[in-house]
């Protein structure tokens, strides 16, 4: 039935599994989200021309096209660089940013460590397999109490989801991105004004899923060091913006070049990637890793 599909797809499943995603922004400020996402197209074009190639040797991976955004990293240019993090370094604040830096290594490290844990895995899919049960279950409940009362609850439906969505319009309007984002993930609600769940229907999904697994601590743990290395690299980010100006005049760069060179410094020293990297520039950072290592 139409109104059954239409409920189902809308809110149903959501209304019982609302469950909290964690948000992780490795970089912030206009130059430096512009140069991810520079970054990003770059490498989805470089994947896309080295398809046929997979090797991080090939030319074909270190076929590198440089713009005003993505400079070549030179001696010269990694000089600038090296000079600029360092006056980072050791700056007012270059204790606390090498603190920072070090709890952020550290918690990285171990929320990798998480992130390939067998049981933790387990754990996660067992949450997942009940939440699956339930949302079915609820979702045969409510769909027959739809047939049930046929287009009367499909025009209460409507009329809920109208109203909501002319809230997240006028938060739209007036540039209050937050709102309108909470509203958005919030949409799941607007069904609990049309169909709310009884205790026999709870009742029922009970005994058919039984009792939720418990949530395994390292779920927990994860999820903390998820929101604490997104507030290290918030923080490290802060520091980084009130010394810009200096870092700038040490660089010779622009704000969107020096942000895409540390961000590509940052992939080859700290995450080993070698693809999308010309020969001249690998050579450049070998030369030069003990200090970037050291300050990125």
């Amino acid at each position: 039935m139409m109104p059954s599909r239409l409920l189902r797809g809308a809110a149903l499943g959501a209304l019982f599994l609302a469950v909290p995603a964690v948000a992780h922004a490795q970089l912030g400020g206009l130059a430096k989200r512009a140069a991810q996402r520079a970054l990003e197209k770059k490498a989805e074009q470089s994947a896309t021309q080295t398809a046929t190639s997979r090797s991080d040797d090939s030319p074909a991976c270190r076929n590198v096209t440089f713009d005003r955004t993505t400079v070549e990293l030179t001696g010269a240019r990694l000089d600038g660089i090296v000079k600029a993090l360092d006056a980072v370094d050791q700056g007012p604040n270059g204790a606390k940013r090498r603190e920072l830096r070090s709890q952020l290594e550290a918690a990285e490290a171990r929320l990798e460590e998480l992130r390939s844990d067998g049981s933790l895995q387990k754990a996660e899919e067992s949450q997942r397999e009940y939440r699956s049960c339930r949302q079915e279950a609820f979702s045969e409940i409510v769909e027959k109490r739809v047939e049930a009362e046929g287009q009367g609850i499909m025009t209460k439906y409507a009329q809920a989801m109208r109203v909501h969505n002319e809230k997240i319009a006028a938060a739209q309007q007036k540039g209050d991105t937050a709102k309108a984002n909470a509203l958005q993930d919030s949409t799941w609600q607007v069904m609990m004004t049309v169909v709310t769940p009884t205790a026999a229907d709870s009742a029922i999904v009970q005994k058919k899923c039984g009792n939720p697994p418990r949530v395994s601590r390292r779920v927990a743990e994860r999820d903390s060091l998820a929101v604490a290395v997104r507030e290290l690299n918030d923080e490290l980010r802060a520091m980084d913006e009130d010394a810009e100006d200096a870092m700038l005049a040490a660089s010779g760069l622009t704000a969107t070049q020096l942000a895409m060179a540390r961000e590509r410094l940052t992939m080859y020293v700290k995450q080993n990637r070698t693809c999308g990297y010309t020969k001249a520039e690998m050579d450049a950072i070998d030369a030069r890793r003990a200090d970037l290592e050291k300050l990125l």
